[in-house]
């Protein structure tokens, strides 16, 4: 898994989004053409439960793409970092594993006919979700400062390292290259 640390950004743009976006194209495909006697291909999908459960399948495969990446860059980055400046990688960890049970249990909602559910118990999920992707991002946002700057990250550019994460498709390109620099060093010293 420690590939994910020394390969370039188009490929983790490749394997986090390209890939997820045809398997997507390819599951309302098959499923278009499979069940034509449907008005459209997204009715073909919510009446066929092994359409669901390959939808949800697939799903959970593009979910475990990105959560194997930050996984294996935030606990790569937690070993390296400064020890003074190094937060706790349970909670990191603990976020990273409820973010994707949040996605999960989104996707499969509908086959276990939850998609009525309203109220507390959908925006506490939804919330609780949003929050632990969000504590992921900073985590790593926070340890590849420390480790640039060999200190606690400065203010200068935090924002803007933080946008590059939450939109994590277009984010790669530029944060990509900086892990993968910050890994070359380690390699050679």
């Amino acid at each position: 898994m420690r590939m994910f640390l020394h390969i370039k950004h188009w490929q983790v743009f490749t394997l986090t989004f390209v890939v997820p976006a045809l398997l997507f194209l390819v599951e309302i495909s098959l499923a278009s053409h499979s069940y034509s006697h449907y008005s459209n291909s997204l009715q073909a999908v919510n009446e066929n439960l092994g359409v669901k459960l390959l939808t949800l399948l697939l799903h959970t495969a593009c979910y475990a793409m990105v959560t194997v990446w930050y996984w294996v860059v935030g606990c790569n980055l937690h070993a390296i970092s400064p020890k003074k400046t190094r937060p706790s990688i349970s909670r990191f960890k603990l976020c990273i594993m409820l973010s994707l049970a949040v996605a999960i249990a989104a996707d499969a909602a509908p086959l276990l006919g939850l998609h009525n559910v309203k109220g507390y118990a959908a925006f506490i999920t939804l919330v609780t979700g949003i929050y632990a992707y969000i504590y992921c991002t900073l985590f790593i946002q926070k340890l590849v400062r420390a480790i640039e700057s060999n200190d606690t990250p400065e203010e200068d550019d935090k924002a803007i390292f933080f946008i590059l994460w939450l939109i994590f498709p277009l984010g790669i390109w530029f944060i990509q290259p900086r892990i993968n620099s910050i890994f070359k060093r380690q390699k050679c010293a």
